[in-house]
């Protein structure tokens, strides 16, 4: 008998996929949408029954201090984490609040990162990346796809108040309004033409014909090494891409990206994890 069949639910830790290290010192995003793909498609494919599973989103962000102010996007080297907040105390990490106030106080525009489904924002030499109302929904959209159970978030006292638009609406509403708090929501219109990605203004696959893989030079397509493997920008991706400059779209990249080598490393000793997980649950 499974140990599922005596669980009401479990949780999905779809946070703290990355932090700073010196065996990994590179600036990552801790709830990125690739990562959690990769997971989630390794319980179902182990038979876990997804209705008892809820999705985790962070109320918080994890920070880095950048070997190098310019190359200053996921990939980039770091020298070590971010700076502590006035509240949290912490170094690598920023409630929404602080963020919220640090975005305030250096006048600096949160840009939205496609390939991750984050927000980034960077000053200085602080790079910090998290959820906010426009990021969360695309995740809760991701959950009802993958028929998982609801959402949770860690933790309420680090929210600034979005847990109140990310909570109180049911999962599968169709109509969930996203109040426009923190930046533009940006244009994710879908391709009528087949390109896609940063070379043609952050366009998507969506139901394009033929796939929803966006290619690292930027057609859509479905087949695994051409589209939807390493290099991939959006849509059904089955591999973490290495995330170029353009990707990002900040600064001018004069630092060394982490290799599409590494990547993969990560993404097969994550599934691993989530493999021995599924397995547990199912047996």
């Amino acid at each position: 008998m499974s140990l599922q069949s005596f669980l009401l639910l479990t949780s999905h830790q779809s946070y703290d996929l990355y932090s700073y290290s010196n065996t990994t010192p590179y600036v990552e995003g801790h709830t990125d949408i690739r990562i959690i793909n990769s997971t989630v498609a390794t319980l179902t494919s182990a038979g876990v029954d997804m209705s008892k599973v809820n999705m985790g989103l962070a109320a918080y962000g994890r920070g880095y201090t950048l070997s190098n102010n310019t190359c200053n996007y996921i990939g980039c080297p770091a020298s070590g984490l971010s700076t502590a907040g006035p509240c949290v105390g912490e170094a690598g990490v920023m409630s929404l609040t602080e963020i919220q106030n640090m975005v305030a106080q250096t006048n600096v525009t949160p840009q939205y990162n496609p390939a991750t489904e984050m927000m980034q924002i960077s000053y200085g030499n602080q790079f910090v990346a998290y959820d906010d109302e426009y990021t969360f929904y695309l995740k809760k959209q991701f959950a009802d796809a993958n028929c998982m159970g609801g959402t949770m978030m860690w933790s309420v006292d680090l929210d600034n108040g979005l847990a109140k638009y990310v909570l109180r609406f049911p999962l599968r509403h169709a109509n969930v309004h996203i109040p426009n708090t923190f930046h533009s929501i940006p244009d994710l219109a879908q391709t009528t033409t087949g390109t896609c990605g940063t070379q043609h203004n952050n366009t998507i696959c969506g139901t394009w014909a033929a796939g929803s893989c966006c290619s690292t030079y930027g057609f859509c397509g479905n087949t695994t090494q051409d589209y939807c493997g390493v290099g991939c920008q959006s849509g059904g991706c089955n591999a973490l891409p290495e995330i170029s400059h353009a990707a990002a779209g900040t600064g001018n990249s004069t630092g060394s990206a982490k290799s599409a080598a590494v990547r993969s490393g990560e993404v097969a000793w994550i599934a691993l994890v989530a493999g021995v997980l599924a397995s547990t649950l199912v047996l």
